[in-house]
């Protein structure tokens, strides 16, 4: 039997906050027969990165052991065409808890967790594709740091800005050094596989981004680049965390899904996402996004990191920066 070729797999690894959401809605929606790809999204690895994060952090909630099992799984569909290229995508892949751990169990997330997270990820990601390219996207700490306390309060985070970076400064520094992380990959996949962008060329010059996926895949997509994740105001986050606080304080936080106070939280945060940017059953509404900010613009105060907390991460940004295809935005990740 003649052996199986390799197959042509990208593995987007993230990073968060870093147009994971652009990338995979974008590809998922362009992938298919007739872009002669094929696309594995983000519960593909979902259950490897749940198990992982309990075998390194000695977890034993959500029914696991702590141990890996002989072969790791992963959820691939089962009419997947590997005959064509393959584009993955899942930005917890770059070492993050996953959601309901993201405001639950971060207290057990040191930097030396992480380390080692990420690379029992990056090993399970070679062994199921030993010759993949990887592909991550890395963001300024200013943007990011807000960016990332907007995201977790509305997963249910109730500190303030500057409770949230006092308590995980340390941790946020060791995400937003992506360069360990890339050398990780290198020396797992070779540096000719690691292929590194800065979100800032999103913003300045798309098509350029756009252009090293499309080189990637050899094929010209169809970009809609509509906004996506439009946040809400300042002071409509406030009054978010406010109501989180309530919600912790009657019902403590657990590492469950179906805690009460955790489903009351996402459910408040994704129904006002929908009355602003439009659901199921809602269609999008600048008149509710008006009076959101009207209602709650008493709350409203700038969410600016502090410049220490924005110090500490642009300091392990230098090596990030000194990268080739970051020189246009290295003022941006030094302040």
């Amino acid at each position: 039997m003649a052996e199986r070729a390799p197959i042509d797999i990208t593995v987007h690894i993230g990073h968060v906050k870093s147009a994971s959401t652009f990338l995979q809605k974008n590809l998922a929606a362009n992938a298919g027969d007739r872009a002669g790809y094929t696309y594995l999204g983000y519960n593909t690895f979902a259950d490897l990165i749940d198990l992982m994060v309990h075998h390194v952090s000695g977890g034993k909630a959500w029914g696991h052991s702590g141990r890996l099992p002989a072969k790791l799984q992963l959820d691939i569909p089962l009419n997947a065409n590997f005959d064509r290229p393959v584009f993955a995508s899942n930005e917890s892949l770059c070492g993050i808890y996953s959601t309901v751990h993201r405001h639950v169990a971060q207290s057990s997330m040191t930097a030396p967790v992480m380390r080692a997270f990420q690379k029992r990820i990056c090993e399970a990601v070679q062994a199921a594709f030993p010759t993949a390219r990887i592909l991550l996207v890395a963001r300024a700490p200013a943007g990011w740091l807000v960016s990332v306390y907007r995201d977790m309060v509305r997963m249910g985070l109730s500190l303030s800005l500057d409770d949230f970076l006092a308590r995980d400064i340390d941790v946020l520094a060791q995400v937003v050094e992506v360069v360990p992380l890339r050398e990780t990959y290198a020396a797992a996949f070779g540096a000719d596989h690691v292929i590194t962008l800065p979100f800032e060329q999103l913003r300045s010059d798309r098509d350029a981004f756009t252009g090293v996926v499309e080189g990637i895949l050899g094929r010209t997509l169809a970009w809609d680049h509509t906004p996506i994740h439009q946040g809400f105001d300042d002071g409509t986050v406030e009054a978010l965390r406010r109501l989180n606080v309530m919600v912790d304080r009657m019902a403590p936080p657990a590492e469950s899904w179906e805690h009460p106070g955790l489903v009351l939280k996402q459910q408040v945060a994704a129904f006002l996402e929908q009355s602003v940017g439009g659901g199921v059953f809602i269609a999008p509404s600048a008149d509710n996004a008006a009076y959101l900010a009207k209602e709650f613009a008493a709350l409203k105060k700038p969410l600016v990191p502090s410049p220490a907390a924005v110090r500490a991460l642009a300091d392990r940004c230098r090596a990030t920066a000194a990268l080739p295809a970051f020189a246009p935005y290295r003022a941006q990740y030094a302040q």
